[in-house]
């Protein structure tokens, strides 16, 4: 074989494996280009999460310091309200001992009375007459006069019927008996108002049953032809007298505490405030 021939094979043999030696370069170069994008874009992914975990960490670390601060201002309204609370009752306390107006309870309601009675009542003409005695409990000031709600009562040792009598049977307590049995259907003036009035006081008798400096149990009859009408009116004296007691004692307890009263539902407000807020922190941090 000539020299140049095979020289000639050799360049083209040289030339023919340095092309496939070429290909092979070219597929690993793409081969690992592609690796590096899979990479690059793993890495981006994992920088976001680690961002989005940095906010989260920034976001329950203030939510802490936030959550932190409240449980500090729950304790400090929940020991303001606790004295507030506590000097109410204490107020109370005191003002209890120094209320104008009695404390009234019902001890015994009229029953039905099945017997007419044997008491002579003026004006009667001898008709057949019925009496059903209710009793209550008296508790409070002793006072001299019917109770105004405008100013203290003057203070006696005791008190006399009279002005027992005036202050069971006075306006207030009368307008609720009245309307109560519905004994207003025909009083359109202050004359047959006043008729009423003087009928219904006719019918009842204030006793003392038991007295002592500041309680007493007192009796209260009513009297009626009809039986079932006599039991109506004492019972319904005595809800009415033991309800107006009561809600003219709340009305000046009220007026008494007004101020701190204020004070205690402006720390309750404070401290449910408070508690609404620590549990939307709680729930921000579970998420």
């Amino acid at each position: 074989m000539p020299a140049k021939l095979v020289v000639t094979l050799f360049v083209m043999l040289l030339c023919a494996s340095f092309a496939f030696g070429q290909e092979d370069v070219n597929e690993k170069r793409k081969e690992v280009q592609k690796e590096l994008e899979q990479l690059r874009g793993s890495v981006e992914a994992l920088e976001a999460r680690v961002q989005a975990l940095e906010a989260i960490i920034s976001k329950i670390s203030e939510n802490e310091e936030r959550y932190l601060e409240l449980v500090g201002m729950r304790m400090e309204y929940e020991r303001d309200l606790a004295r507030m609370e506590e000097a109410l009752a204490s107020v109370k306390a005191r003002h209890e001992k120094s209320l104008f107006f009695p404390k009234v309870e019902i001890l015994q309601r009229a029953s039905l009375p099945t017997q007419p009675s044997t008491t002579p009542v003026p004006d009667a003409s001898g008709e057949t007459r019925y009496e059903a005695t209710a009793r209550v409990a008296r508790e409070g000031p002793e006072m001299s006069e019917p109770p105004l709600e405008s100013k203290p009562s003057e203070y006696l040792p005791t008190i006399s019927l009279n002005a027992l009598r005036a202050e069971v049977l006075s306006w207030p307590i009368l307008d609720k008996v009245i309307r109560k049995l519905k004994l207003d259907g025909n009083l359109h003036t202050p004359d047959a108002w006043q008729d009423m009035l003087e009928k219904i006081g006719k019918n009842i008798r204030i006793r003392y049953v038991s007295r002592g400096s500041h309680t007493a149990v007192l009796s209260i009859t009513a009297t009626d032809s009809d039986a079932k009408s006599a039991q109506e009116l004492a019972n319904a004296i005595a809800d009415a007298y033991a309800e107006w007691a009561k809600k003219a004692r709340e009305n000046q307890m009220h007026m008494a505490t007004e101020s701190i009263r204020k004070h205690v539902e402006d720390s309750r407000k404070k401290l449910s405030a408070v508690n609404a807020e620590m549990k939307k922190h709680r729930g921000q941090v579970r998420n």
